[in-house]
């Protein structure tokens, strides 16, 4: 019989590939000088929203458990709700307007984000999935 954790980290690196195609489509746009004025743009970023709103539901559900046979899981915890916290944020603060008014910063700062998340789908993929799938 096949383990049912199986199942759940295959779902989970599915939804890893969507963000980080995501990710892929909007870092285009960040290499512009100026602010993107089309709305695939806001499109984009909305998607993102919704996939990793999706996604952090599943995890929440999936994780606590890993958490406790994992050395430095609560750390690790810790850590994940400080870059949900800075992505929430960030929606929230960077308006249209907003992002146009201030390119460079609002670039910058998706960078960082961007990056952090390609870490914690990396440190999830190399460091939960083993666990789970055990």
């Amino acid at each position: 019989m096949e383990h049912p954790q199986r199942h759940l980290t295959d779902r989970l690196r599915d939804d890893h590939d969507h963000v980080r195609a995501t990710l892929d489509q909007l870092e285009v746009y960040f290499d512009g000088a100026q602010a993107p004025t089309d709305m695939a743009f806001s499109r984009l970023r909305w998607a993102l929203v919704r996939e990793l709103a999706m996604h952090l539901a599943v995890e929440r559900t999936a994780y606590p458990g890993v958490m406790t046979k994992l050395r430095g899981g609560a750390l690790y915890q810790g850590l994940d709700r400080a870059l949900d916290a800075d992505l929430a944020s960030h929606m929230a603060g960077w308006t249209p307007s907003r992002i146009h008014a201030e390119w460079p910063r609002y670039r910058s700062e998706a960078r960082l984000l961007a990056r952090r998340l390609r870490r914690r789908m990396a440190y999830e993929e190399s460091a939960l999935f083993p666990v789970m799938a055990a």
